[in-house]
């Protein structure tokens, strides 16, 4: 059985990848350890010795990065090549999570971006993201750089009040009125989905970019009146422009995510984006009322 470990543990998407893989998992995550001090990343790995390393650390606040765009570099990319450097010699397969946010500058772009395209980043966790992935590909072998798109899941991300999900259902129960950005589109992906392919991609073990978000396009207005419909809650949602979203840092228009090589690789598509979100929604309703 392979030794594994996953930085980031706790976050978001590494709460589910833990739970997917069952137990065995090393689990790392602050403040036992951090991402930006290579000492410790490499302490850590050396002494688990694992065969397979699963980056989840990140700093994903999109307007932090941009107000702070030297500790998003320090995490997204130095935090990255801390953990390659060390995984190459150990000779670790790593499996690092990146972003649709590295592209966006194509203003003209009307269809999902795919692992061959170039990248183009519009803010500062683009680029600082961007700066991850070179470094996992010129200092690591065998790794996969594993690009999603509008994370949602149980565990929240770290430094907001829930995710969008909760927050639209938080808001809309409270009987308040949303104003949701329509002009920007997406594959919003559950990190429950996700998570399910991470045994088959460590069996399989492909080597480059690999895309995994939800098979279709939507807007976050779509999402916010899905989750209503799906709900049956009664609640005044309106599309509003990026521009009157009182956020810092630019978003790309379009960063939609396909991908050309699952068929070669043997790994199925993520179902489309209300698939995900009816799913999660049940199993918020289970979890509410246990």
């Amino acid at each position: 059985m392979s030794r594994i470990a996953i930085f980031g543990s706790q976050g978001q998407l590494g709460h589910d990848v833990a739970a997917a893989l069952g137990a065995g998992v090393e689990r790392l995550d602050r403040p036992e350890v951090d991402v930006c001090d290579e000492g410790m990343v490499a302490a850590k790995i050396h002494a688990a010795r694992p065969d397979v390393i699963i980056n989840c650390a990140a700093m994903t606040d999109v307007d932090l990065c941009e107000a702070e765009p030297g500790r998003a570099y320090r995490v997204n990319a130095a935090g990255a090549l801390h953990i390659a450097r060390t995984a190459a010699e150990v000779n670790a397969y790593l499996i690092h999570i990146s972003t649709d946010y590295v592209f966006g500058a194509d203003a003209s772009r009307q269809t999902p971006y795919v692992e061959s395209d170039p990248t183009g980043p519009v803010n500062a966790y683009g680029q600082s993201k961007c700066g991850g992935e070179r470094f996992v590909q010129s200092l690591c072998p065998r790794h996969c750089v594993i690009r999603t798109a509008g994370l949602y899941g149980a565990a929240g991300p770290r430094g907001k009040n829930g995710n969008f999900v909760d927050r639209v259902l938080a808001r809309a129960m409270a009987g308040e009125s949303l104003h949701v950005v329509n002009d920007q589109r997406t594959s919003p992906t559950s990190t429950r989905a996700l998570a399910t392919l991470f045994p088959a991609l460590l069996e399989r073990q492909p080597i480059g970019i690999v895309h995994l978000a939800s098979s279709d396009v939507a807007s976050w207005y779509d999402v916010a009146t899905a989750i209503l419909e799906l709900r049956s809650i009664e609640a005044s949602v309106a599309p509003i422009a990026s521009t009157d979203y009182p956020g810092r840092a630019p978003r790309p228009e379009y960063s939609a995510l396909g991908s050309e090589r699952l068929a070669g690789i043997g790994l199925p598509s993520l179902p489309p984006w209300r698939a995900m979100l009816k799913e999660y929604l049940i199993a918020t309703r289970s979890r509410q009322s246990t």
